[in-house]
């Protein structure tokens, strides 16, 4: 099976324990979605190669796991930093305005007022917020993945409909310096210590990146 038909879920970051089992650290919340898990596919010199599960346990963001074919502690350590994937077909369909990462890239994003913005590059999936990266110019606009901007996902026409949006555009140019920007003041913080309750208070300065129209 080829990489084009699989999703990435993850790493195998060590070994646990001293009868082969593998620590796999999941990368890839679509993982939470397969209801039943049977193999992982390891990436073994560019070749997807099927490994059967004897047994799996989770544990925060990471499964401790002992193949069938991996027994022994030097078996499983020839497999550290390999990475895991599975069949997209195990994954259950998505209806309405929900999707998976990899179902809408290359889709055309359409601003209901401003017509085609652009094709869908990739989906970069933050901790409290997804959003649609679209290259056009040479620069990067981005679009929070909410339901009071996506307006349709029409698979059959493979487009995103959106309402209007101060969708921020940024060039190489602005991504460096806002970066460092944003890095540098995220990094100051303001320590006071409250005269009657004696607690301590943490003060975060946050700046917004500014929105560039289209």
């Amino acid at each position: 099976m080829t990489k084009d038909k699989c999703f990435y879920v993850g790493k195998i970051v060590k070994t646990h324990g001293l009868k082969g089992e593998v620590t796999l650290r999941i990368d890839n919340e679509q993982f939470d979605e397969i209801e039943e898990l049977n193999y992982f596919l390891l990436d073994v010199n560019e070749n997807l190669i099927p490994f059967f599960i004897e047994d799996i346990t989770y544990h925060s963001n990471k499964s401790f796991i002992l193949f069938q074919d991996l027994k022994t502690l030097e078996a499983a350590n020839q497999f550290v930093g390999k990475s895991a994937y599975l069949p997209l077909d195990l994954l259950p369909e998505k209806e309405g305005n929900e999707f998976y990462s990899h179902e809408v890239v290359g889709y055309l994003v359409v601003d209901e007022e401003k017509g085609e913005i652009g094709n869908v590059n990739e989906i970069i999936e933050y901790p409290t917020q997804s959003i649609i990266q679209i290259i056009k110019d040479g620069k990067e606009i981005l679009i929070p993945i909410h339901d009071d901007i996506l307006k349709d996902v029409n698979r059959d026409e493979k487009k995103i409909y959106v309402v209007p949006t101060p969708y921020p555009s940024m060039s190489t140019i602005d991504k460096v310096v806002w970066s460092c920007l944003i890095t540098i003041l995220l990094s100051i913080a303001i320590v006071r210590v409250h005269p009657y309750t004696k607690t301590v208070r943490l003060f975060v300065v946050w700046l917004s990146m500014p929105r560039h129209g289209l």
